[in-house]
């Protein structure tokens, strides 16, 4: 029995006792680990990256804390969670983002909302 789909194949062997199963995946490394990505095809869906995710909730828990007055400042914030006031200070800057993109990132789709590079910027002469 041989099946082809693209670069997906199932085979068995002449024997009848062995099968060989092909499935193309990717290793990616994320955040000093090893994760198996698979092709789009194979899940219908692109992988969202975790930890950029759980920044952006975050960023918006905390700004709903800010606005309510829960929390009086970034600094209070900070000290809440054990965490250095300047990370606060950046992860906030995630509830400041477009719906759109904030709904990329949810979705995975990195491709609309990733940034571009800048020029180099050119250095005034002495």
């Amino acid at each position: 029995m041989t099946r082809t789909a693209d670069a997906d194949t199932i085979h068995m062997a002449a024997d009848g006792k062995t099968i060989h199963i092909r499935i193309p995946i990717r290793l990616k490394k994320r955040a000093g680990r090893k994760e198996i990505v698979l092709p789009r095809r194979v899940t219908g869906k692109v992988p969202a990256q975790e930890a950029l995710v759980r920044a952006v909730a975050r960023a918006f828990r905390w700004q709903s804390r800010l606005e309510s007055g829960e929390a009086k400042s970034i600094g209070t914030l900070a000290t809440r969670f054990s965490v250095d006031h300047s990370y606060v200070a950046r992860t906030l800057r995630l509830a400041s983002l477009a719906p759109d993109i904030v709904e990329a990132i949810v979705r995975g789709d990195s491709a609309s909302w990733s940034p571009r590079p800048e020029p180099p910027r050119r250095r005034r002469g002495r």
